[in-house]
Formats: structure tokens, C-alpha cells, sequence
């Protein structure tokens, strides 16, 4: 995790970055450490995260919520086209 040098407005809790990419708070904490979210440590247990980055993290999971209904539905109607068996 690098320092960041963006102001205090730029940053936001991880319960507020939860919100923004409509996740629970403990995601975020997880994409913290595998460095997909840019953070500052404040204290012992204390994150900081950009919002620009909560918001680009926020896109991504809505275009693979998107692509997981479209796959759902795709297969749905796979379903319903193939011929039944008679017996």
C-alpha cells in the first residue's frame, strides 16, 4: 500500500466505500490487501480509501452483476429452447 497524497476530502471510511460499491464492509477490507483498492492506513485498525478508487472498484462490480444476470438468463432460455424427452 503506498502513501497517498490526496487531500482528506478525497478520502473516505470503509463503511462509506461499502456503500458507494454497494458491497459489505469486510470486501472492501479484503480488496485493501490484495491492493485492488488504494487506501491509508490512519491507526492500528483504521482504513482510509480513495473515493476515486471506491468508485472504479464500485463500476466493476456492477458490470460483473450485470454479466452474471445476462449469463443467468442466457442459460435460462437455453433451458426453456431444448426439446424435452417423451417417454
Amino acid at each position: 500500500m503506498a502513501k497517498l497524497s490526496a487531500s482528506v476530502s478525497d478520502l473516505v471510511p470503509v463503511s462509506e466505500a461499502a456503500e458507494i460499491a454497494g458491497v459489505h464492509p469486510r470486501t472492501i477490507l479484503k480488496r485493501i490487501e490484495e491492493g485492488k483498492l488504494v487506501a491509508e492506513r490512519m491507526g492500528a485498525r483504521t482504513f482510509m480509501v480513495l473515493r476515486s478508487s471506491a468508485e472504479e472498484y464500485a463500476s466493476t462490480v456492477s458490470n460483473r452483476s450485470k454479466r452474471k444476470r445476462a449469463d443467468k438468463a442466457s442459460a435460462a432460455i437455453q433451458q426453456q429452447q431444448r426439446p424435452t424427452k417423451r417417454k
